[in-house]
């Protein structure tokens, strides 16, 4: 569900950030450096949502780790379900291996 409401007056991006995810430990904001009209959004959030996952990668390792609703998965390269760079993921795919896929294209 999306809530919306129209402000009266313009928050100051660091103090709602703070504000809203201060406590958070895996929190994001992602803004645009873009100029102009393309460059007005920010994303603000964390990992703390029903459809939340947190997603990290071991350069080192070579291992791709997602944890969603306290369950861990992870993948490294050598998984057959991880498609090689320029193939496209499989809709039968697991969620790790289509974002290995997205990771190792750079895409």
């Amino acid at each position: 569900m999306l809530l919306v409401r129209r402000l009266d007056s313009i928050p100051d991006p660091e103090r709602a950030f703070v504000h809203i995810y201060g406590g958070s430990q895996n929190a994001f904001w992602l803004d645009s450096s873009a100029a102009g009209e393309r460059g007005r959004f920010s994303f603000m959030g964390d990992s703390e949502g029903p459809l939340a996952a947190v997603i990290t990668y071991d350069v080192g390792a070579g291992e791709l780790r997602i944890e969603r609703r306290g369950a861990v998965e992870a993948q490294s390269p050598d998984d057959p379900r991880v498609p090689e760079p320029g193939e496209p993921p499989r809709l039968d795919e697991a969620p790790a291996a289509a974002a290995a896929a997205t990771l190792r294209s750079g895409s």
